[in-house]
């Protein structure tokens, strides 16, 4: 089986949180990232290790804005990418354009990714190019067989949610030992704790707080995990007016919510939302109420969702 490709990404500082997102999605899908700030340790020579990356890389991949392209940096690292690409004789220089930016003109020979309109559509074209063989957008790195996720709404004023996931996935490749996941809320999060996975990185970005949590073993292709993973929301769901959005970041079978109230505030109405790129609209899934743990619930199962999009619960209290 053709190795795992590693991607070398070269950047200007000032689109860090963009580079992490792709890096955290690029992995997520299989395939291996040099990143200065991740494999550049304390004490390393900086020369050096940027100088093996390139070399042992597969692909480079370099990140245009209008901040990169006037770059000395980014300009010396992509000379020497050219003089590399013409050393291996392959694809070695992949262009990203992250804004409406005028192309360098030894680049505008090259199709680029486009991901100023959407992150999705750009990183479909990475993927479709690095690693057509195995990893498509259809098939990344983990799946999930089932998830459920337990909104646990503990004080009237919903100033203290307890939220639970228990979710069981499925390796697509080998060695496969991590899962980040994004969360967006108002307020603080506190209280993590997993009694399967160790929390790893943490790292707020662009609004949204990245979690990345380590199995207690490495997955082999097609072995089955079974994660559960919790922590509090902290003044978070205080308006009258809420909701909760399930994201699928990875290919998933089903997945099925619980938003579970008191008896002195139970929602008063509620709708199902489906969120596609900028567009949100009303979806044919439904919720219904039901009693959980002698408590009112609203429950929502979606089977075989669409990858990326959001799925939210909106309610009135």
């Amino acid at each position: 089986m053709k190795k795992r490709p590693t991607i070398f990404l070269c950047h200007s500082s000032n689109d860090k949180p963009f580079v992490r997102k792709l890096a955290d999605n690029l992995e997520r899908f299989g395939l291996r990232v040099w990143l200065d700030e991740k494999d550049i340790k304390v004490g390393m020579s900086i020369r050096e290790s940027i100088e093996s990356g390139m070399k042992n890389s597969d692909y480079l991949l370099i990140v245009l804005s209008k901040s990169s392209i006037n770059k000395e940096w980014v300009k010396k690292e992509l000379n020497a990418a050219f003089a590399l690409e013409a050393e291996k004789k392959t694809n070695f220089i992949l262009p990203v354009i992250v804004e409406k930016i005028k192309l360098p003109i030894f680049l505008k020979d090259k199709k680029y990714a486009d991901f100023t309109n959407s992150f999705e559509r750009g990183f479909d074209e990475i993927i479709d190019t690095t690693f057509p063989e195995y990893f498509h957008a259809s098939v990344p790195a983990l799946e999930t067989i089932s998830c459920e996720v337990y909104i646990n709404i503990a004080q009237d004023d919903g100033k203290i949610v307890n939220y639970k996931k228990i979710q069981k996935v499925k390796a697509k490749i080998n060695d496969i030992d991590s899962y980040t996941e994004a969360f967006s809320a108002d307020g603080k999060m506190s209280d993590l704790k997993s009694s399967t996975d160790v929390i790893g990185e943490i790292r707020t970005e662009s609004g949204s707080l990245y979690i990345n949590t380590v199995f207690s073993k490495k997955l082999k292709k097609d072995e089955s995990y079974l994660r559960e993973f919790e922590f509090t929301f902290n003044d978070s769901f205080t308006s009258n007016n809420e909701y909760w959005e399930q994201r699928q970041d990875y290919p998933t079978k089903k997945f099925k919510v619980f938003v579970l109230f008191s008896h002195t505030r139970p929602p008063a109405s509620w709708e199902i939302l489906q969120k596609v790129g900028a567009l949100t609209k009303k979806s044919k899934h439904i919720a219904k109420k039901i009693s959980l743990y002698d408590r009112p619930t609203l429950v929502y199962e979606v089977q075989n969702p669409s990858l990326f999009d959001g799925y939210i619960i909106k309610w009135k209290w």
